[in-house]
């Protein structure tokens, strides 16, 4: 959740629009796919995660500088503070133990219609200077976006401001934030937005976000409240806490963007299942048991197909094959709360699979070749079968946002509840052979 948080921070919490809107935005972070639903009213914001009903939401409370954090599955809430900004004067100096944001906006002049509104151009630069001992982070945030004007009822600090103060959080640093703005004093509601967020060691944290559709709707009230059914909790690992754990245990700080250790290898982009760079250390070393987070499966095919047990067949697979499947009821769109869950459980590794292409042919028609991306290499079943199923496949560690495998898998069959299995026995495989070399290179 807290990685959907930042996204979300970036596109809009700078500013909200006096009528009451809900907005459907495709968003992808860290090249993970998803779709949002964002909901304005009277100086609030709501954004819905995923499907109908969001497993998670996040309301913005620009006036009472509060951000609330739903768990919608295990009725829980988190509230955190989002104060107001300090400000530098132009000609002051900057002080011992502070960090200093710069923030520069400039409209390019080009404008572009978006469902019936005109929309600016607009690129902002966001750097950061100064601080103490981990502070001192040298935060690089570049933004090249468009925005439709609409009237402004409420005003939240900026995005940027937000992103640093949550790393700082994260770092365990106090010193004091001041913000210094320039050029482009209003946005506006971002319907297309690209943004890089960069640290001193080179990490990356990469974020775009469209609208596909914009309403003018009447919202109820209670949409921006957390249900009076939901329970207050104190800390980000209680939010999303499994509904069978004990709330309260070993509790830590709610945190920000923990930028991924430099590795130099990055998603894996050669077809040869390369790592990503693992730091993570094994858990199950004396017994050479990889303890390893099975997500449920997820789909974004046009054509309708069931995901329906395939999370148990993987984990069984998994088992098979001499690893140590855990499922993890978090919901698999947001990666955050799966790997923290997968944390708590102790697990090695995470497996997040979507089903991506799935294809059918009829008595003596012939399936065209699918291009795999590689990664994972694995390819199963009949070649003349007469059904098709891809996926693709991300595993990563833990407290790591590189993934240390990154690929796509397939199989044919003649049916589709078998080319299914199949599938998931292909990646279990796969997956299996590859962080068994993993854990040999260490």
């Amino acid at each position: 959740m807290k990685l959907r948080i930042l996204g979300f921070l970036l596109c809009f919490v700078p500013l909200i629009a006096v009528a009451d809107l809900k907005l459907t935005n495709r968003v992808t972070i860290q090249g993970h796919n998803s779709e949002n639903t964002v909901l304005s009213k009277n100086g609030m914001l709501r954004i819905d995660n995923g499907a109908t009903p969001a497993a998670t939401s996040v309301i913005i409370d620009c006036a009472g500088h509060r951000m609330i954090q739903l768990n919608n599955i295990g009725r829980r809430y988190l509230v955190t503070g989002m104060p107001a900004a300090d400000t530098l004067a132009d000609g002051s100096s900057q002080a011992a133990g502070t960090v200093m944001l710069n923030i520069n906006r400039q409209d390019t002049g080009e404008r572009q219609s978006f469902f019936g509104y005109k929309a600016r151009h607009i690129k902002t630069m966001a750097t950061t200077e100064g601080g103490s001992g981990a502070c001192a982070d040298n935060l690089h945030i570049a933004t090249d976006g468009w925005y439709i004007d609409a009237p402004i009822t409420a005003s939240c600090s900026s995005a940027e401001r937000e992103i640093l103060v949550r790393s700082l959080e994260a770092h365990h640093c106090e010193d004091r934030v001041l913000t210094k703005t320039s050029g482009v004093e209003t946005l506006g509601i971002p319907v297309l937005i690209e943004t890089k967020a960069t640290n001193s060691s080179g990490a990356e944290f990469d974020v775009r976000q469209e609208t596909a559709n914009i309403e003018v709707d009447t919202l109820d009230p209670a949409l921006f409240a957390p249900p009076r059914d939901y329970t207050e909790v104190a800390s980000y690992r209680d939010l999303i806490a499994p509904q069978n754990s004990t709330i309260g245990a070993q509790a830590i700080p709610n945190s920000g963007p923990n930028f991924p250790p430099v590795t130099k290898a990055g998603p894996n982009e050669n077809g040869k299942g390369v790592v990503a760079g693992a730091t993570h250390a094994t858990t199950n070393q004396k017994s050479g048991v990889l303890k390893i987070g099975i997500t449920q499966v997820t789909s974004s095919t046009d054509q309708s197909f069931s995901v329906e047990g395939l999370q148990q067949e993987l984990a069984n697979q998994i088992n098979f094959l001499g690893g140590r499947a855990v499922i993890l009821p978090a919901d698999p769109n947001d990666r955050d709360a799966a790997n923290e869950q997968a944390k708590q459980q102790g697990c090695d590794y995470v497996i997040f699979t979507e089903i991506t292409d799935f294809r059918t042919a009829s008595v003596g028609q012939k399936l065209g070749r699918v291009l795999n991306r590689g990664g994972l290499g694995g390819v199963g079943g009949n070649g003349n079968g007469r059904v098709e199923i891809v996926a693709n496949v991300k595993v990563f560690q833990p407290d790591v946002f590189t993934p240390a495998l990154d690929g796509t898998t397939n199989f044919r069959g003649n049916d589709v509840a078998n080319t299914a299995a199949g599938l998931m026995h292909t990646e279990a495989r796969t997956v299996m052979l590859n962080l068994k070399k993993l854990q040999g290179q260490k």
